[in-house]
């Protein structure tokens, strides 16, 4: 495929027994998905090249493809909606998706292997039906505003020449995977350890944590933006919260990893990505928590990067009984970078 750096947001599916065409109708411009051999490629031209007996429909844009047990399939949006706008730019909430199969029967797979690939399939729409994932046709939504503004002129030059799937940030591009056959080049990364709590928690060996978020408040005044980024994730240390019929079972350290290594390799990663470093730890400092507080402090302080402050405050302490707007919330001690 060809490099293209152009969006398109009048999109229409056309199914028919051997081919999947996507038609841009401001562009006069086809994607064509063969169903038998696979291959994608582009080609100029309008639906009346497309055969009377196509299915047609109207799609909001392309998810990517997967490879199951069945065939390969592909996945595309059939419904979403305008939620509001950055720098006047439209972005868009998912709320529909199809995940249509290349292959029109499954004669070829044992039961166990239909059983299976209706399982996978059924996990897969599971994810997609998750009501928070969002795109735009003229705005990145994977860097935050302050990153792109910080950038050098020469940097945004490039940067607007390029595709969106190869500026992006593939840390928030959760079908970075899925992508791989409708891109022009391979991504080599993905969204790193994302789970539901108890399930996930702790890092690895690389830096990740589990359940990173990064978090941009963007207020527009009169043409004049502001923005504020923060980060969140689980405490970056090797530990495990096991689930049981406990409402809060207790967290564990895992003793025989190197801590110190893979927090380091995180906060690198964080000083490359944000800057200077405050990290707040709002964990309980009795109790259970209590280990994982005193372990995270002892980390920070043996590594000894200058670009990082630890402040821990006691959360649930100082606004217990659910005084969430307690006024004795120290903000003021934290330092100014």
């Amino acid at each position: 495929m060809t490099t293209n750096t152009d969006v398109y947001d009048d999109l229409f599916l056309y199914t028919t027994n051997e081919k999947f065409y996507v038609e841009a109708v401001t562009a006069k411009v086809l994607l064509i998905v063969d169903r038998v051999n696979q291959h994608i490629f582009t080609q100029v031209g309008t639906a009346n090249q497309i055969s009377q007996t196509a299915i047609r429909r109207k799609i909001w844009g392309i998810v990517g493809t997967i490879k199951l047990l069945s065939c390969r399939y592909l996945i595309v949006i059939t419904d979403a909606k305008r939620i509001g706008t950055i720098a006047g730019q439209q972005i868009f909430q998912m709320t529909a998706t199809d995940v249509i199969p290349y292959s029109k029967s499954d004669l070829h797979l044992t039961d166990k292997q239909i059983e299976n690939n209706t399982t996978y399939l059924e996990m897969i729409k599971s994810v997609l039906n998750t009501p928070y994932f969002y795109f735009s046709y003229t705005y990145d939504l994977s860097h935050t505003m302050q990153r792109l503004h910080n950038t050098t002129p020469e940097f945004l030059q490039v940067y607007k020449l390029m595709p969106l799937h190869d500026r992006a940030d593939s840390r928030f591009i959760w079908n970075a995977y899925l992508l791989q056959d409708l891109s022009s080049r391979s991504e080599h990364s993905n969204v790193h350890r994302a789970g539901t709590r108890l399930f996930s928690r702790g890092i690895d060996t690389n830096g990740n944590v589990s359940n990173y978020v990064e978090t941009e408040q963007l207020i527009e005044v009169n043409g004049d933006r502001s923005s504020f980024v923060q980060s969140r994730g689980s405490i970056p240390l090797f530990w495990q919260q096991e689930p049981n019929l406990k409402y809060k079972p207790k967290p564990q350290l895992c003793s025989h990893e190197n801590h110190q290594i893979a927090a380091s390799r995180h906060l690198d990663a964080q000083i490359f990505h944000y800057g200077k470093q405050i990290l707040v730890n709002l964990i309980d400092h009795r109790g259970a928590e209590n280990v994982l507080e005193k372990e995270y402090r002892a980390v920070v302080s043996r590594i000894g990067n200058q670009n990082v402050r630890y402040e821990a405050f006691d959360f649930h302490a100082e606004c217990r009984h659910m005084r969430w707007n307690c006024e004795v919330v120290p903000l003021p001690a934290l330092p100014v970078y």
